[in-house]
């Protein structure tokens, strides 16, 4: 079975780099809880600071699709930076799940 960052590496090994640090660095909040609704999201910040992965990690391959799928939009955010925070944050910090989700934190 190949891992997400194999395939990411696969694919490209720049998208792999820049994946890596949200693996390495505890940038994703993957583990299920009582007060964490379901779902999954890439939460932007600023284009100075990493975004982070928040989703439900239970275990099936949807859940590996999933995260594969929200690093991407991650990274996408990472690359983006250098672009500033218009080009890209505004359309992404509104989001009426990603207001719910922070509401409960």
């Amino acid at each position: 079975m190949v891992t997400v960052m194999e395939a990411y590496g696969q694919f490209s090994p720049e998208l792999a780099e820049c994946a890596a640090p949200f693996f390495n660095s505890g940038w994703i909040d993957a583990p299920s809880g009582d007060s964490k609704l379901s779902g999954a999201f890439a939460h932007p910040t600023v284009p100075s600071a990493h975004p982070f992965l928040m989703l439900n990690y239970m275990g099936p391959s949807r859940d590996i699709m999933t995260l594969a799928h929200e690093l991407g939009h991650s990274v996408h955010q990472r690359l983006a930076a250098a672009q500033g925070g218009l080009s890209w944050s505004i359309c992404h910090c509104f989001w009426p799940r990603q207001r719910e989700y922070l509401a409960k934190c």
